[in-house]
């Protein structure tokens, strides 16, 4: 189900969602590790992946001279840890799979563990484009095969595939 390894990158797909602003997130960015998300037309994403055997993506999401970061990664971690002087501010859900939020003076983490796998994603805690930008991805984020729910903005059902022989 999972994959190391990249050949797919952003594509471009009409899109409901709308920032605070009102600008259209209109680009999806697809991942051959299994997972899709909406993110704001004029982010740059960067596939910055390093070659071990741990890490199945690391991104860079840029505008100007700031970034928000996606990593992917193989864990022993049975829960999560607050980040170095952050705290607890929040809960959402990546794929159906639920994930908490914390927050320090300048940057707003989101992360869950299942199966063995973390996913986190940071970025500027600006109040604003950055946060607004981490929050759509967090609803948006989608695995590949699962079903998107209805309503609520939950984002999708996380489903493991059962192979039966």
């Amino acid at each position: 189900f999972y994959s190391k390894g990249k050949t797919q990158g952003p594509s471009t797909t009409s899109s409901i969602f709308k920032d605070k602003n009102g600008v259209g997130a209109d680009v999806t960015y697809t991942d051959e590790a299994g997972f899709s998300f909406a993110y704001p037309k004029g982010i740059t994403v960067k596939d910055i992946t390093p070659v071990d055997s741990v890490t199945y993506t690391k991104l860079s999401l840029q505008k100007g001279k700031e970034s928000l970061g996606i990593d992917v990664k193989d864990t022993t971690a049975k829960t999560i840890d607050a980040p170095s002087g952050a705290t607890l501010s929040g809960a959402t859900t990546l794929g159906g799979i639920s994930a908490k939020q914390y927050a320090s003076d300048d940057i707003l983490y989101t992360m869950a563990i299942d199966a063995g796998i973390l996913y986190v994603i940071q970025g500027p805690k600006d109040g604003d484009f950055w946060e607004e930008t981490q929050n759509l991805i967090a609803s948006t984020f989608s695995f590949a095969g699962s079903a998107e729910t209805t309503g609520g903005g939950a984002g999708a059902i996380y489903e493991e595939e059962e192979i039966v022989e």
